[in-house]
């Protein structure tokens, strides 16, 4: 999930060397959010186990050992659910036009904040280094309390990425610092390119061909530069299964049965 401040003329950000939006990436995965989680009496122990499809027991460490009572949380994600995460952020960026900022607690979580480090590094290494070294822009990963102070002194302009809790919380301080919680688009987008929106929220979307409107529930595209215009000519569509083709750029915009917005874009 992509969340990204509305700016303003007149609405000055309470971080006053903010200048520029500051995309917040959620992964909307995993963490506390999918956790499972006991109360503990004193005495007894917690464990974590692992077994195999069989049932049977293959490893187990020790979490705690419970003097008195106590709580205990187990959390999990997966390695599919944050590559994927990893080549929206970079396909997402590379729309933007801005570079990319991570944080996580890898000198604490050795395995699991670690796996976000490494899986982020790798593909941007493999798939996506040149393409953001050719527009201007860089990855850049840091601890978590480095990324927050670096944001704080920048001008913004970056897209930040979260894990799940993280970006459920910094999502809110940032809207809040730009001037109110109201004032935060967002959008959720796929690895492969396709993009998600609210229609009952009016938003201007500049791509890199064309500019998507949403207004009063209505969709449609201008500043197209393709040849024919034809997407231009659609018009405004306004119900479900209806769609905006540009073919020459490849885009599709279409609305969803659920009242979503929903384009792909052609690379």
């Amino acid at each position: 999930v992509f969340r990204t401040p509305i700016i303003v003329e007149g609405i000055t950000p309470y971080v006053h060397g903010w200048k520029k939006p500051i995309v917040i990436a959620r992964h909307a995965y995993g963490d506390i959010y999918n956790s499972v989680e006991d109360r503990i009496k004193g005495g007894e122990k917690a464990y974590l186990v692992v077994c195999g499809e069989d049932g049977s027991e293959l490893r187990r460490k020790l979490i705690h050992g419970f003097e008195s009572d106590g709580i205990v949380q187990g959390v999990h994600n997966l390695d599919s659910s944050v590559e994927a995460f990893a080549r929206s952020c970079f396909n997402y960026a590379l729309e933007q036009g801005i570079s990319v900022w991570m944080g996580a607690k890898d000198t604490v979580s050795k395995i699991y904040d670690h796996r976000f480090k490494d899986i982020f590094a790798d593909i941007y290494s493999a798939e996506y280094r040149q393409a953001f070294e050719k527009a201007g822009l860089y990855f850049m990963y840091t601890l978590i309390d480095d990324v927050v102070a670096r944001v704080v002194r920048s001008e913004g302009g970056m897209l930040w990425v979260c894990k799940n809790y993280d970006g459920d919380v910094m999502s809110d301080m940032v809207a809040t610092a730009y001037g109110s919680l109201g004032m935060m688009t967002s959008a959720l987008v796929s690895p492969d390119g396709k993009y998600e929106y609210d229609i009952n929220i009016d938003r201007a979307i500049e791509l890199e061909h064309l500019t998507v409107h949403i207004q009063n529930g209505a969709v449609w595209v201008e500043g197209a530069d393709c040849g024919d215009k034809t997407c231009e000519r659609t018009g405004r569509i306004n119900r479900a299964g209806q769609s905006i083709v540009c073919l020459p750029n490849g885009i599709s915009v279409v609305i969803g049965g659920s009242g979503d917005l929903q384009w792909e874009l052609g690379r």
